[in-house]
Parts: C-alpha cells; structure tokens; sequence
C-alpha cells in the first residue's frame, strides 16, 4: 500500500482497525497492526509547496500525490481539511481524486498535463467540484478533462467543453 505516514495513522485508527486488529493476537500477545496486512510504502514528501505533495517512483511508474480540499463542505483552504489526495502519474495524467473546486491545483498542473480526470458533480455539491465551475476554466484545461466521480444522468447536459467523460469499465491507456 502506497499511503504517507499521516494518513496511515487515520485510516488504520478510525477506519480499519476495528474490524481488522481484534481478529486474532499475534504470538508476541499483542493485536494485529496494518503492517500484518499490508506492505506500507511511504512516498517522500516533496518539500518547499504551500500544497503538501509527496513522490514515489513505484516499480518504474512515477507518482506524485498532492492534497486535495475535499470534506468538511465547510473547508476554504488546504489546512482545514480532511487528508485526500490526487495523483499526477507518469508527469503526464492528472487524478484529482475527490476535491472541491480547487483553480490553484489546476494552474499548478494543467499545463503540464495531457489529461486530466477531474471529479465533477453535475449538480452544486459542497465537497465536490461541480460542472458549473468546471465550465469557468480555460479551454485549454477544459479540453483535457475526463469527468469523473459523477452519478447522475448527464445525457442532457453540455459537456462539449470537455475532452470526455469517464465511462464505467474503462480502461483508459495513454
């Protein structure tokens, strides 16, 4: 599991170590820990951005993550909200993951990008970015962007804008 160290620490602690530490004792008597479930691989943070982002080159496949502004709906800025993270692979594609509408993190990475998955809600959402303030970037961003992360009917809506949009069971080769 690629994960940085923080996050470890809240993903194992309010997430899975209920379900997983108490399933059995090791032999030193103590319960299991995430490390007796997954190989963790911490990424290196890169230092000197006001956005936290972290690099690994994992078996030949270059990844940078990069903290996204997701939950609470009440966030404005990267240090108040929870730890989510987008990915740049290979210098080349852009995932947001799950993110608010962030100009900033497109500015940093869209000109470098030939294309980005970019999350999009095709209504107004408070943690995710909406179609609506997709459509106020530049063509140039616009023109790479997969829409993704959406689940409602957007059949008739305009998303000619967009490069395309993130079909189920895709597999996507660039």
């Amino acid at each position: 599991m690629i994960i940085t160290e923080e996050y470890k620490e809240v993903l194992w602690n309010y997430s899975l170590k209920g379900g997983l530490s108490f399933n059995e004792i090791k032999e030193n008597g103590k319960f299991l820990e995430i490390e007796d479930y997954f190989e963790i691989i911490n990424p290196k943070e890169i230092l000197g951005s006001k956005r936290k982002k972290y690099l690994i080159n994992y078996e030949g496949i270059k990844i940078e993550l990069f903290r996204t502004k997701h939950i609470p709906n009440t966030v404005v800025n990267l240090n108040e909200s929870f730890i989510t993270y987008g990915l740049f692979i290979e210098d080349k594609i852009l995932f947001t993951g799950d993110t608010k509408f962030d100009s900033e993190l497109i500015e940093e990475y869209g000109d470098r990008a030939e294309y980005i998955f970019h999350d999009c809600s095709l209504e107004n959402n408070p943690v995710h970015c909406s179609l609506k303030e997709l459509k106020t970037l530049d063509p140039k961003y616009k023109n790479k962007i997969i829409l993704m992360h959406h689940s409602e009917d957007y059949s008739n809506l305009d998303i000619s804008d967009f490069y395309d949009i993130a079909k189920v069971g895709c597999r996507y080769i660039f």
